[in-house]
């Protein structure tokens, strides 16, 4: 059962998270003239607070869109946490995401999560990571980056998450 116990500060965000990520679905019909993309990728990291420890891994499949040529993508992330460590469960996150990749092989991007959507208690995360990516063809590539993505709410008031993930992505 989804516990949705939240402070109205978590509520907040996580009413920013979702109209972000409706944003980007309703925007999705009328990029005809953007570039689709879609990537996938796995990821880890380390939460130093409250506890010390590694994070579940997981499974993300990101859909977006490009604009302004292939400088500006909008991704919405939908991941799978993997209940690979010790008393943890399978849970779900929502990423909505803004890439800017001024460099064809450097990029950044940040992220506005929520988090723990099946398990709950929900959490808000909002984070940065830079990253490195290297074309296989003209149309997919392979990535690598490492960020801080901090969660809020739910249990534990704050979170502090160091985050690695690699994956490989493609752009029609």
């Amino acid at each position: 059962m989804l516990n949705t116990s939240i402070s109205s500060n978590s509520a907040h965000w996580l009413r920013v998270g979702l109209m972000a990520g409706l944003a980007v679905v309703l925007a999705w019909p009328s990029t005809a003239a953007a570039g689709l993309t879609l990537a996938g990728s796995v990821g880890s990291g380390w939460m130093t607070t409250p506890d010390s420890g590694r994070i579940a891994t997981n499974i993300m499949l990101a859909p977006g869109f490009t604009v302004v040529g292939s400088f500006v993508r909008f991704e919405l992330g939908l991941a799978a946490d993997l209940p690979d460590i010790e008393n943890e469960d399978f849970d779900v996150q929502v990423r909505p995401m803004l890439v800017v990749q001024p460099l064809p092989f450097f990029y950044g991007r940040a992220t506005l999560g929520v988090t723990q959507l099946v398990n709950g208690p929900i959490q808000v995360a909002l984070g940065a990571a830079l990253g490195l990516s290297a074309s296989l063809s003209k149309t997919a590539n392979v990535f690598a980056e490492a960020g801080f993505v901090p969660r809020v709410g739910g249990d534990d008031d704050f979170m502090s998450i160091f985050e690695g993930r690699v994956g490989i992505g493609f752009g029609y």
